[in-house]
Parts: C-alpha cells; sequence; structure tokens
C-alpha cells in the first residue's frame, strides 16, 4: 500500500480531471442547523450510479447527488453547502488529509472497500464532536420513506450500500473520496501442482505486464494479450509462496502477495496478528470500534474500563484494543516505556481477571508514534470478569462493553463444555 500525506489545495488539484463526482452524504440536525457527518465522494467508478434524491427523517438526513469537483472545493473551504434543497455546515477539517492507494488484497476487508485498486483520500475533522446521531439504538421512521430499527442500519443501507450486522464500525471521517482505478486488475488466482492460473478483470488488460514470483525466483514475466485468463506452467505451485504483479509502464496496477499469510475465517478484523499488525494497521484505523476492535486513547490509573473489554473479548470471539488510538481514529500515541508498559498490562490482567485469558502483545509506529495492540483470544474458560467480591462478568453487545446479565452469565459457564476451537487462534 501507498500512503502519504498531501494538503487540501493538492487533493482539488489532483481531483481537477473529473467533472462529476458521485456524492453522499450523511447530515446530523444539531439546534435545528444541518451538520454534515460524513461526506462520501466516488470519482471514476464505472458500476457507481447515484440518483439525486433525499431522505430525511427527524434529526438525520442522507443525501445522494451528483456534485462538480468546484462545488466540494467550496463545500471544504467555506464549511457551508447545499444538496438536494439542504443547506448544511461542515466541521472545520485538519489541514492534512492522507492519500493510500490499495490493491485488491489490502481491499478486502477495508471499510471502504472496492472490487478493485482504488486510492482513498481521508479527511478527519479537526474538532471531537463526529456528527454522529444521539441515540443510535432508536428506529427510524418517516410516513413516505423506509424504517429502520437503528441509525447504523440506515448508515450502511443509504451511506454504503450494504447490510449492517451488530458489532461493525461506523464512518468516522469527515470527507472519504474513493478514486477508482478500474482499467485492470487481478480478480482471481488458482493454483495447481505445476501450474498457475490468473483471471484478470477491467477493458485495459492489453498491453499490462504480469509477473509471478516463487520462492526460487522470477517463474513469469510476462505481456497480457487480449484474454482476461492466462495459465503459466509453475514447478511446485503453491498459493502460500507466491507473489504477483501486475503493472503498465513504470505504474502498478494492482499485486498480490500471500507468502506466509494464514488465512483465519470468520476474524472480523481480518486475521491481524501482533506479528502482522504493522501490515493492517491502517485499516484497523479506518474500520471504526466495533465488535471485535476498541480504541482506548490512554490506561488511566484506575483500569477498570480497560480489563472489562478484555473480559467482555474472552468471552465473546476475542478481539483487539489498541492502545494510543482516540474513539475517532486519530493516533495520539502511547508516551511511555514501551517495554514496562506493556509488562505493566499483562500484570494487571493476571491480577485483576477471573479466570486468566490468553492474551499477546503487539506494537507498532505510525505517523512517528507508538501504538500498542492487545489481543484477546476466545476463552475456553469462561466466565471472564473481573476479581472483586462477587466477580463481575463483562460482554460485548453493539460494540460496545456491557455487564453480563445472569443468563448470558449461564450461557457462557455452558461454553466450559467441549466444542469446536474458536478458528481465532493466537498460538502457543
Amino acid at each position: 500500500m501507498e500512503r502519504d500525506q498531501l494538503m487540501m489545495d493538492q487533493l482539488i488539484e489532483e481531483l481537477q480531471g473529473f467533472h462529476k463526482l458521485a456524492c453522499r452524504l450523511i447530515l446530523s440536525k444539531r439546534n435545528e442547523t444541518w451538520l454534515a457527518s460524513n461526506i462520501l465522494v466516488d470519482v471514476n467508478r464505472p458500476d457507481t450510479i447515484i440518483p439525486d434524491w433525499t431522505c430525511e427523517y427527524a434529526d438525520v438526513a442522507f443525501v445522494h447527488a451528483t456534485i462538480s469537483i468546484e462545488e466540494l472545493s467550496s463545500w471544504l473551504t467555506e464549511l457551508k453547502g447545499e444538496a438536494q434543497g439542504i443547506s448544511f455546515t461542515l466541521l472545520q477539517p485538519q489541514a492534512n488529509l492522507s492519500r493510500e492507494r490499495y490493491s485488491t488484497v489490502l481491499a478486502i476487508n477495508h471499510f471502504y472497500h472496492l472490487p478493485y485498486p482504488f486510492t482513498l483520500y481521508t479527511v478527519h475533522s479537526g474538532t471531537s464532536d463526529d456528527g454522529h446521531r444521539a441515540d443510535p439504538f432508536t428506529p427510524l421512521a418517516r410516513e413516505g420513506l423506509p424504517s429502520f430499527p437503528n441509525y447504523q442500519t440506515a448508515v450502511y443501507r443509504f451511506f454504503l450500500n450494504r447490510d449492517y450486522q451488530p458489532g461493525k464500525g461506523l464512518p468516522q471521517s469527515l470527507v472519504v473520496i474513493r478514486v477508482a482505478h478500474p482499467e485492470a486488475w487481478i480478480e482471481n488466482i488458482k493454483t495447481e501442482a505445476n501450474a498457475v492460473e490468473i483471471l484478470l478483470g477491467g477493458k485495459e488488460c492489453v498491453g499490462t505486464q504480469l509477473t509471478i514470483g516463487t520462492p526460487e525466483g522470477v517463474a513469469v514475466n510476462q505481456k497480457i494479450d487480449e484474454t482476461l485468463t492466462h495459465r503459466f506452467e509453475v514447478k511446485n505451485a503453491n498459493s502460500d509462496h507466491l507473489w504477483v504483479v501486475l503493472s503498465r509502464g513504470n505504474r502498478w496496477l494492482d499485486w498480490r502477495d500471500v507468502r506466509g499469510t494464514i488465512p483465519i475465517p470468520n476474524w472480523d478484523v481480518s486475521g491481524v496478528q501482533p506479528e502482522n499488525l504493522a501490515a493492517h494497521i491502517h485499516h484497523l484505523l479506518l474500520q471504526g470500534e466495533n465488535e471485535s476492535l476498541e480504541y482506548k486513547s490512554r490506561i488511566p490509573d484506575h483500569q477498570d474500563k480497560f480489563l472489562k473489554t478484555v473480559a467482555a473479548f474472552a468471552n465473546g470471539k476475542g478481539g483487539i484494543i489498541l492502545i494510543g488510538v482516540a474513539d475517532n481514529g486519530k493516533v495520539v500515541g502511547v508516551k511511555e516505556d514501551l517495554r514496562k508498559f506493556m509488562d505493566g498490562i499483562v500484570d494487571s490482567i493476571r491480577n485483576r481477571l477471573t479466570s486468566d485469558p490468553v492474551v499477546r502483545l503487539g506494537s507498532c509506529e505510525v505517523d512517528d508514534r507508538h501504538i500498542v495492540a492487545v489481543f484477546v483470544r476466545e476463552g475456553e474458560e469462561s466466565p471472564y470478569g473481573l476479581n472483586t467480591k462477587p466477580p463481575s462478568f463483562f460482554v460485548r453487545r453493539h460494540g460496545t462493553t456491557f455487564q453480563a446479565t445472569p443468563s448470558e452469565i449461564r450461557a457462557l459457564g455452558a461454553k466450559n463444555q467441549p466444542v469446536n476451537r474458536s478458528p481465532y487462534d493466537l498460538g502457543g
């Protein structure tokens, strides 16, 4: 993944070649004034048709519109705009924004995933007000409009055009701009004993170059003709030891690198392990908190809230706690001595929780700041909780930690009976 930062005027300059932008907005009402909570802009997507309409409920509105680059520039500089007859304001954006280019292998589990490579421009708000609806659990209903059981379900349907399942994250960034690269990409890779078959997607595959690497070296380096499916003889082909790059000239179009990866099915955070945290950290920061991912800007001296989350993950399907990350996904960093800090976490878990959950810690550096991740495995000795008198047990619901009810505690105790092992296994 390519990642860098740029200024707002550089973004506007890069988008000048595109005349129409497909835009989706979430507007939240604040004192009878509409505030743009989230804006998603799609550029260069061949499969996107955004009708011009709005669905306005009591305190939230979802707007779809086609705008120009001049309109978007005006919104971001004047902090106000109009779409489908609704005037709105914007929070002050941060001066710098991030630019990330994703291949199909990295896009698969991305919050803003597309079926082909894309570049993501992310603009965060300079204030702490995320603009989200105050009561996310109240159903949305209005005559003539579809009703939804909660705010999250409506956001996924109107904003992302996807289905929502409890525990999934919500959009955190003020503005996200997706620029699609659908000219050519790697659709699928199949391996046999001594052959590799690669299916390409896109209408501009002719003239691209496909390179396949194995532990023995470069096995294939070939220009692509008009066909989309290509079969290559590769001795001792193994999908777990291949890397593939599709390029044109001096520019990569798509790539796959599956060397040393271990597929972990049914794991909401893409099978991230302590050893590969750095490779996945930007995806985790974009996901938002959910059933198996929690952000903590710091661990206060009174650690109960942190320990409750550890217990809840162990009682559920496992999870990751990122320390040094604010609720809005902004990296604030861990300023303490890392070794002492991580040792203190392990000691507090061992001394304050019952039973003893399996955890592993990892760390990486993002924007010159340290992030510590606590990986919690689904427990085999539930229920887990604080070692108080009597013990207190906890579970995750809708991405939040709650004290377990008596029936939930009984259900957790029943998990001690022999069952199939969780697919999430940290090993050792």
